[in-house]
């Protein structure tokens, strides 16, 4: 319990980051700030271990050209030997503007219970709205190749593609503007076991922009 305490003390302190103000950008300015609104609402994780049913973890993503930086808490449950369910969802502080995310995902394990195979298809779908700058929402599709060691997830890669509809507020008309955008990544992460606690780096490059996550969970 006092591990599950403190992934969500370390979402809660490094939650005033990440602005989603369009206004006074250029459009490709303004197309790295939505996918990066994307990539975090739709942000999706490693399948639990073989032996664990359930999963609490907080992330911390930033764009590694620019300031954009955004946590995200989540939970995850085993609902068969080989599919997965997830939520996310993060309310935070940027310039005076509530921020606030959701979304869920699934995941799925193919192959036989005995020996799951060692690539992962995902869905996710996630909103994100900070009061008069921006309302998305978002959908993405990912497949991931794992590498194991012992039974073990040690590496991934993989691509997703995440297509979003985003509404935009301007400030001299005082109206929202909405457009659609598809953005694809190509990712390469590992995970690392410190204690009890998964500490999962993932780099992330895409045609709009790359991020990088630091994630800690807590299998239960």
């Amino acid at each position: 319990m006092k591990k599950i305490r403190f992934l969500f003390f370390f979402t809660i302190v490094y939650s005033q980051w990440a602005s989603f103000d369009n206004n006074n950008l250029n459009l490709d300015d303004k197309n790295t700030v939505n996918s990066f609104a994307a990539a975090i609402s739709t942000f999706n994780v490693l399948p639990i271990d073989k032996t664990d049913n359930f999963s609490l973890g907080s992330i911390i993503v930033g764009g590694v050209n620019n300031n954009y930086y955004a946590p995200i808490f989540y939970g995850q449950t085993r609902l068969t030997w080989n599919l997965f369910l997830r939520g996310r969802m993060s309310v935070f502080s940027s310039n005076k503007k509530a921020v606030q995310l959701f979304g869920w995902g699934l995941s799925l394990n193919p192959n036989k219970e005995e020996s799951l195979a060692n690539w992962l298809v995902s869905f996710d779908s996630g909103f994100l709205s900070a009061h008069n700058q921006i309302d998305l929402s978002a959908m993405k599709f990912s497949v991931d190749r794992l590498t194991r060691h012992n039974g073990k997830i040690r590496y991934f890669y993989g691509f997703s593609l995440n297509l979003l509809s985003c509404s935009s507020f301007q400030q001299d008309s005082g109206d929202f503007v909405r457009n659609q955008l598809q953005s694809n990544h190509i990712n390469i992460g590992t995970l690392m076991q410190i204690g009890e606690l998964n500490f999962i780096p993932n780099l992330s490059i895409g045609n709009k922009i790359n991020y990088l996550s630091i994630s800690l969970s807590k299998n239960i």
